[in-house]
C-alpha cells in the first residue's frame, strides 16, 4: 500500500486558503510581498513556493525546454534553479539559447532575477514583471523554440491543474516543432484529460518519469518520482475562445469549436 498522502492532505498546508476571503488580499498583495529565501527553499506570505530538492526535477524540465536553443521562455523564476541549468545550454554547438526570456510575478523575485542575468556570461535575458496571464498576451505568437513553465497557483481551484490555463498561450508563442515542458503534478503518467487538452492545442505529448529526494515533510509533493512533460508543437490550432480559464486550469460547461486549424 502506497504511503503518499492523497493530493487534498498534502495541499493542507498555506494552500488550503487559495481563493478564500482572506487570502484574496495576499493574492492582491503577491507582487509586493517579501519573500523568505535560503539554500533550502522560497516562501512567499508562507506559502511555499519552492524547495531545494526540486534540483534533479528542474534540471531535467530546463533541458526540455532548452533543447531546441534559440529563444526560450520561463514562467516562474523562484530560486533561479531551472533558469541557471537553462544557461547551460547557451554554448551548445547545435542548440544554444540566443535570448532566455523570464515573466515573475513576484518584484523581489523579480529583482534578483535582474541580479543574476548581470552575473556570469548569459545569453540576452529579459525578465517581464507580471502574472503570466497579464503579460504572455503581450508576447510575440511563434517567436519561442521552447517554453517552461512553473509558477504558483494563486486562484480557488487552481492548485495541481493551474498549468493548463497556460497551455494555450503556450501553444500560440511557441513556432512550430517548439518544445513546451511544466511542473506537473504527477508520480507516473498525466491525466488523460491533461493529454485531452494538449493533443486539442496542437501538441504532440510524451512523459519521463523523474526521480527526487523529496523531503518527507514536504508540504507541496511527497512521491519519489514526478512526471517532466515534453510537449511538441505539431500544428497551428486557433480558437474564437479560451478552452479553459486562465487563472485555474478549468473548463468551462462547453468548450468552443475551433474557428480554424492547419496542419504544417
Amino acid at each position: 500500500m502506497s504511503n503518499i498522502p492523497d493530493v487534498a492532505i498534502i495541499t493542507e498546508t498555506s494552500r488550503k486558503v487559495l481563493g478564500t476571503p482572506d487570502f484574496e488580499m495576499d493574492k492582491k498583495n503577491w507582487q509586493t510581498s517579501d519573500i523568505n529565501l535560503d539554500d533550502k527553499y522560497l516562501k512567499i506570505q508562507g506559502h511555499p513556493v519552492m524547495e531545494a530538492w526540486e534540483h534533479p526535477y528542474m534540471r531535467r524540465l530546463a533541458e526540455i525546454a532548452s533543447s531546441q536553443g534559440g529563444n526560450v521562455l520561463e514562467l516562474g523564476f523562484g530560486m533561479a534553479i531551472s533558469a541557471t541549468y537553462m544557461q547551460d545550454n547557451k554554448g551548445s554547438k547545435d542548440h544554444p539559447i540566443n535570448e532566455h526570456w523570464i515573466i515573475e510575478a513576484n518584484n523581489k523575485v523579480a529583482d534578483r532575477a535582474n541580479q543574476w542575468a548581470t552575473e556570469g556570461k548569459k545569453s540576452k535575458v529579459t525578465v517581464c514583471r507580471g502574472y503570466s496571464w497579464d503579460v504572455a498576451p503581450g508576447l510575440r505568437s511563434g517567436y519561442y523554440d521552447g517554453i517552461m513553465y512553473d509558477t504558483y497557483p494563486l486562484s480557488a481551484g487552481g492548485v495541481n491543474r493551474h498549468q493548463r490555463g497556460f497551455f494555450q498561450d503556450a501553444a500560440r508563442l511557441l513556432k512550430i516543432g517548439g518544445v513546451f515542458t511544466y511542473f506537473c503534478n504527477e508520480v507516473t503518467d498525466l491525466m488523460p484529460e491533461e493529454y485531452e487538452l494538449l493533443n486539442e492545442l496542437g501538441f504532440n505529448v510524451s512523459v519521463e518519469v523523474i526521480s527526487v529526494p523529496t523531503p518527507d515533510d514536504c508540504q507541496y509533493w511527497r512521491a519519489k518520482t514526478i512526471v517532466a512533460p515534453v510537449c511538441i508543437k505539431v500544428r497551428e490550432v486557433n480558437f474564437d475562445d479560451r478552452l479553459v480559464d486562465k487563472a485555474t486550469g478549468l473548463r468551462p460547461e462547453a468548450a468552443p469549436s475551433p474557428k480554424k486549424q492547419r496542419t504544417e
